[in-house]
């Protein structure tokens, strides 16, 4: 589907694909609140569902379920682990899909900049409070303690509510620090580790720019199909 998606950018008319290309070398992206979508990028979208809904084998209607599937994908694209999101995020923003009553949704109307700000919000609040105190939360951590970690991404459930989430956080980061105490490093050098892999996550999203969400949203409704 990843192909299908560069086949319609290519067949653009001439001035989306100078539009998709001066975007995509440029180094002057859009970032954080600011992101917008390039003319080249809500063509290609357009086309992208259009083409999918008549040619694909399924011929599946961009409808009302469809759409709210696609939301749901799109969560699960910027938040596989189900470290920032809770399921109150995921039903409101399904909701707001329903209202739109299963219409043509454009890339400009989509909520895909929306979702990926507070997405963005979450990391920087979540990482930047936890470097600010990580060694002593590691060399307080209990390993005697019987818990449970559920390691598989997919059948992982979303937390019900903040509680859960910081709890799912809890969980997961003991389970970093545990996996690497395996490897007979000392809690120092765990720690170093550790702060350095959270600190290129902020750098990262960070980075994020139009062309990550475009491809990360064009990319969740493709598999859908």
């Amino acid at each position: 589907m990843s192909r299908l998606i560069n086949e319609i950018a290519a067949r653009n008319t001439a001035i989306a694909t100078c539009l998709f290309f001066s975007i995509l070398f440029s180094t002057n992206y859009s970032l954080g609140d600011t992101i917008e979508f390039s003319v080249a990028q809500k063509a290609t979208y357009r086309e992208l569902v259009e083409k999918l809904q008549k040619r694909h084998y399924s011929k599946s209607k961009y409808d009302q379920e469809l759409a709210s599937l696609h939301v749901a994908r799109y969560f699960q694209k910027l938040d596989p682990g189900k470290l920032y999101f809770n399921r109150a995020d995921l039903d409101k923003f399904i909701l707001l899909q329903k209202k739109r009553s299963g219409k043509f949704e454009d890339l400009e109307t989509s909520q895909s900049i929306e979702i990926f700000n507070i997405f963005k919000t979450r990391v920087k609040k979540r990482l930047d409070g936890l470097l600010e105190v990580l060694s002593s939360y590691i060399s307080q951590m209990d390993f005697t303690l019987d818990e449970y970690l559920n390691t598989d991404l997919e059948d992982r459930n979303w937390a019900n509510n903040n509680e859960m989430l910081n709890d799912h956080w809890r969980k997961h980061i003991k389970n970093q620090v545990l996996s690497l105490k395996l490897t007979d490093k000392s809690l120092s050098d765990i720690t170093d580790l550790l702060r350095k892999r959270y600190e290129r996550q902020l750098t990262s999203i960070e980075q994020y720019n139009s062309m990550d969400i475009f491809g990360l949203y064009a990319n969740a409704l493709t598999e859908l199909y």
